[in-house]
């Protein structure tokens, strides 16, 4: 697989009131606005009964955007923050990606990790 290839899956667990998603790939703002609207459908059944909403992303093979990507990302962060998103686990993003990520995502509480288990294990405890 061409690391530019899009690649992404989502997939929600409600009764952990969890996000998951992986993310690859080099994405354009059409395409990221098509995921984040997939996600948003999904989701919708969490933000609709109301609480906390943890996420969970897999980003190992995203490639870094372009700043009308990033802004995009960045107001959608702020709106899930609204909707109740508060916990973020970031599996093994390139170095890039997380730096950019970590700027897009201030004010919520977001973590990496190189494991998807201790990624879990942080996203899950003391709830």
């Amino acid at each position: 697989m061409s690391t530019t290839q899009r690649t992404q899956s989502i997939s929600v667990n409600e009764d952990l009131r969890e996000v998951h998603f992986t993310i690859g790939g080099e994405w354009d703002l059409a395409g990221m606005k098509a995921f984040l609207h997939e996600m948003n459908a999904k989701s919708a059944p969490l933000v609709e009964s109301g609480g906390p909403i943890y996420g969970l992303g897999v980003m190992t093979d995203m490639v870094p955007a372009n700043d009308e990507v990033y802004d995009y990302i960045r107001n959608h962060l702020m709106a899930s923050k609204e909707a109740g998103l508060c916990r973020v686990a970031i599996i093994d993003p390139p170095m890039l990606v997380k730096l950019s990520y970590k700027k897009l995502s201030e004010g919520l509480e977001v973590e990496y990790f190189y494991s998807k288990d201790k990624g879990l294990n942080w996203l899950r405890e003391n709830r």
